[in-house]
């Protein structure tokens, strides 16, 4: 399988710099994905528990870090 890595970090934001504008780019990307990579310690970054729990609702395929 040939997956295309994308990470938040490297999104084009263009908006006011609060948490919660960077989320709503970040969903948007997404959702767009196939694929959703979750590091072991997601559980410990608010918005990475959220896109890991959108992700579960919307049956995306999560890859977990080993």
């Amino acid at each position: 399988m040939d997956l295309n890595p994308i990470s938040p970090i490297d999104l084009p934001h263009k908006h006011i710099d609060n948490w919660a504008e960077y989320m709503k780019e970040d969903i948007i990307a997404m959702l767009q994905c196939s694929h959703v990579y979750a590091l072991n310690n997601y559980k410990e970054s608010d918005g990475a528990t959220i896109e890991v729990g959108l992700s579960i609702k919307l049956n995306m395929t999560i890859i977990y870090q080993p």
